[in-house]
Order: structure tokens, then C-alpha cells, then sequence
């Protein structure tokens, strides 16, 4: 037995199973021949013929298997190149999958590799579903909202559209498990940054700017923000704004909030992405039901995929407010931040980055400092101030 588009016609490709020694057979008392199959059917959704042959001329081609028994109804995603374009941090919703009795109870999931049990991408989870069906194909959702309204922000790369079938014809797949996922409908290209621990570091009161931040399909319209969570709200105080790519060369993008010395306050942030991508009003990704950016990346909730930490070296907070008293020596103790070091160097100044020290400030208003477990000493020696 074969299953082909045609019987009997040269050329005509097997489906399914390549030749009958994979179809192992068994007979009933009854004398009816069963079929089965020893793996999993992964061919597209479609009608078939199922082709038979006596087993005289050796069977080994499509040309002997020339009677019809029948039709065979392969249900399932069809054809099995349906590609896919999404954006991290936005909705990804999918138009026209096609195939052959689809269901709204059906079930997608994300993998790297169909089939795969150690292939899921947990920012997926649950699995895409269906919702609606019409002549044009089926409306695809991907993310955790099974209404289609929630972003998702998983990381940039290129993945493989998996299929399940759920609760009909029998099946016995919860198409819970990514093993339950073995039909590939096709790649599904997501454009963000990858991988999301991308970590990098910068020093309060100095300009902020990193390159090699690697992704898929990244441009010079994307841009980045540094939030304590991503796509929360409110800003991170003094953080300068939105840092902008510079440049993209060879796949990996130029970061940088500008010439302005960034002085927020040295703690662990988040490195946020927003795609700000500029459509074509003829795009295909233009359509309202697919979820693309239609913002210019201007506020936190804008910035929601997270690209990895973003280390800011520098005392914090940025209220240790002390007190000396004129004619007295003066230190401070207790100075705290991240990563202080002896090596660092602090003045007193009427305006922080102003050129000129304050006037008969011991030591030109710069202490000596010395960094302890408890917090940073400032002392300004002996004499008064």
C-alpha cells in the first residue's frame, strides 16, 4: 500500500509513508488487512489516495501501485510552508494558516524544532490558538491571552510553527507537551533582540553607550530604555530618556543615549527594546489584526521586551544628604552605591559638572574616599572647612 496524490502515475511522490514495508500489516480473523503506521504522520493536510498493490511486480515504485481503494483524509496544516513575521513586544497574530479541516480547538505551538520535548520557548506559554476560521484560512494568535491582545516578548530568531491536534478524531495528544507538536506548518521569523541576557554596564556622570547587541533583523528605528521591569512605569529618574541605535554592522546594533552624561542613581536596571519600526502602508504587517508597532517608542509601557541587565555604577540613592560645620573638620560616612571603589573621587560643588570648586573648601572641596563594606568614608583630612 501507498498513499500518493495519483495512483499509478510516475513522478507522483509518496505521502506519508515512503514505500510498503512501511506500513506493517496484520490480518484479522475476518481476513480485512489493517495498515498502521510504526511513527507519526507529518505530511500536510490534504485528500489523498490510498494505492494498492498485489506484490507481483515487487512494488517498489509509484507506477505499480496502480488501484485506488480510496480516499485518504489527512487532517492537519496545509501546505506545510505557511511563513510567518512577528515582533517581540507587540501582539502576534497570524492571517490565512490554511489547511485541511482545521479547528478552532486546534493548538500552535513555537519550538525550535517541531516534536522536540526540550524545544519549547516558555515565553509562549500557552500555546497559540485559533480564533476564527473562514474561507481565507485561520486567524492565529500566539501568547499567553487566548482573546489575541496580550504582546509577546519572547526573544528574536528564527522557529519552527508546530501543530496539534486537540479533543477530535480520536486523538490522544493534550497538546500540552512540545512532543505533541510533531506537524511543522513553516518558520515563524520573530524580529527582537536574542539572546534576553545581553548584559552591560555604564557609570553615572558619564555618557552611556555599548555596541553588539545582537538580534534578528534589528534596525536603526529600534531603540532602548532602562526601566527597574520592562514596560513598567515610571521612567528611571535622570536616565536621559531613550537611548537610540547609532548604527547596526553585521547584525549586531550601536546603543547610545547621546552625548549627555547620564547621572541616575547606580543600581541593576533592565535593558528594555522597542522595535520602532516604520511600516510601508502597503505592508502586509500594516493589516490591524497582525499587531505590529504603530508608536514611536516614547513611553515605558512602549519598551517591553527586556534585552538583559544594564549595570549602572554610582552612588545610590541620590538623597544621602550630610551635614559639616564651617570652621570644623569634615567626613561623611556611609556614602552608599554600586561598585564604589577608593579609586573613585568626589567634590563638593554649588552645581554638579560646574568648573569652578567651591571657594576655601579644604582640599578644593575633594575628599580622600575610602570604600568599606557598610558604605563609602569621605573625609577632608584635618582641616577645616
Amino acid at each position: 500500500m501507498m498513499v500518493l496524490d495519483t495512483c499509478g502515475v510516475a513522478g507522483s511522490p509518496p505521502r506519508l509513508f515512503a514505500a510498503q514495508s512501511d506500513f506493517p500489516q496484520s490480518w484479522s480473523v475476518a481476513g480485512v488487512q489493517t495498515f498502521y503506521s510504526l511513527g507519526p504522520v507529518t505530511a500536510a493536510g490534504n485528500d489523498y489516495r490510498l494505492c494498492w498493490c498485489s506484490g507481483v511486480n515487487g512494488c517498489k515504485s509509484p507506477v505499480d501501485f496502480s488501484t485506488d481503494t480510496g480516499r485518504l483524509t489527512v487532517i492537519g496544516v496545509s501546505p506545510l510552508s505557511q511563513d510567518a513575521t512577528c515582533v517581540s513586544g507587540h501582539r502576534c497574530v497570524i492571517e490565512g494558516i490554511r489547511g485541511q479541516d482545521l479547528s478552532g480547538s486546534d493548538v500552535f505551538a513555537v519550538l525550535d524544532t517541531c516534536g522536540n520535548a526540550g524545544a519549547m520557548i516558555p515565553e509562549l506559554l500557552p500555546m497559540g490558538r485559533i480564533l476564527s476560521i473562514t474561507a481565507s484560512g485561520a486567524l492565529l494568535t500566539l501568547g499567553a491571552d487566548e482573546n489575541g491582545t496580550q504582546e509577546v516578548t519572547m526573544a528574536g530568531g528564527s522557529y519552527r510553527l508546530c501543530w496539534c491536534i486537540a479533543g477530535r478524531h480520536n486523538s490522544t495528544f493534550a497538546c500540552t507537551s512540545p512532543a505533541d507538536f510533531k506537524a511543522d506548518a513553516g518558520r515563524l521569523t520573530m524580529i527582537g533582540p536574542s539572546p534576553q541576557h545581553q548584559d552591560r554596564t555604564c557609570v553615572s556622570g558619564q555618557r552611556c553607550a555599548f555596541g553588539g547587541i545582537r538580534g534578528q533583523h534589528l534596525e536603526v528605528s529600534n531603540a532602548y530604555m532602562a526601566l527597574d521591569t520592562c514596560s513598567t512605569t515610571p521612567a528611571v529618574s535622570d536616565f536621559s530618556g531613550v537611548a537610540w541605535t547609532a548604527d547596526v554592522i553585521s547584525d549586531e546594533a550601536v546603543v547610545t543615549w547621546g552625548d549627555a552624561a547620564m547621572t541616575a542613581a547606580g543600581g541593576l536596571y533592565r535593558l528594555c527594546w522597542c522595535a520602532g519600526l516604520a511600516l510601508d502602508d502597503n505592508s502586509t504587517a500594516a493589516s490591524p489584526a497582525t499587531g505590529w508597532p504603530s508608536h514611536s517608542c516614547s513611553l515605558p509601557e512602549h519598551f517591553k521586551t527586556d534585552v538583559g541587565s544594564l549595570t549602572l555604577v554610582g552612588p545610590s540613592p541620590m538623597k544621602q544628604h550630610r551635614t559639616c560645620v564651617s570652621g570644623q573638620p569634615c567626613s561623611v560616612h556611609g556614602l552608599h552605591g554600586l561598585y564604589l571603589s577608593a579609586s573613585d573621587v568626589v567634590w563638593v560643588l554649588d552645581t554638579c559638572g560646574s568648573a569652578q570648586a567651591v571657594p576655601r573648601f579644604a582640599r578644593s572641596g575633594q575628599p580622600a574616599l575610602t570604600a568599606m563594606g557598610s558604605g563609602s568614608i569621605l573625609s577632608w583630612g584635618s582641616a577645616a572647612v
